[in-house]
């Protein structure tokens, strides 16, 4: 709920959360603070539900979860558009990439057709680190 208009609601407020929300979980935000953010009221919440965080790491495939639902963002369907979901996919984050991000991917797109074969992480990984370092060395200078 979100009330607005000329005058306090808090009394009013009070009353509906002490009448309709008494046996209910709820949360009163006394965001007339200026220190009161959406960040800070969300980063509380998320520390009141003290969840044990486990990284699991597991370098397997996204093959189900790629066009598990679907892209109201891009306008597909996942059950009739999965190559077309793919490539709005790349399409969105190759506008997302700034310009020398663009061409480390690209230099890397190359050193991939150049092989004709699948590259392991860490060779990859190698890779980018060094085409990255010498951008920003010849940046430097």
């Amino acid at each position: 709920l979100q009330f607005y208009g000329i005058g306090s609601k808090r009394a009013l407020l009070q009353a509906f959360c002490d009448e309709f929300l008494s046996d209910l979980t709820h949360v009163v935000v006394d965001a007339f603070y200026p220190s009161v953010t959406t960040r800070i009221i969300l980063q509380e919440m998320l520390n009141a539900f003290n969840f044990v965080f486990i990284n699991v790491d597991t370098m397997l495939a996204y093959k189900e979860e790629l066009f598990a639902s679907e892209s109201k963002l891009l306008g597909l369907n996942a059950k009739t558009s999965g190559r077309a979901h793919s490539q709005a996919s790349l399409d969105v984050l190759w506008a997302s990439l700034t310009f020398n991000s663009r061409m480390v991917l690209h230099k890397l797109a190359k050193l991939y057709y150049a092989r004709k074969q699948a590259i392991e992480f860490f060779d990859l990984y190698r890779q980018s680190r060094y085409i990255v370092h010498s951008v920003v060395i010849i940046v430097i200078f």
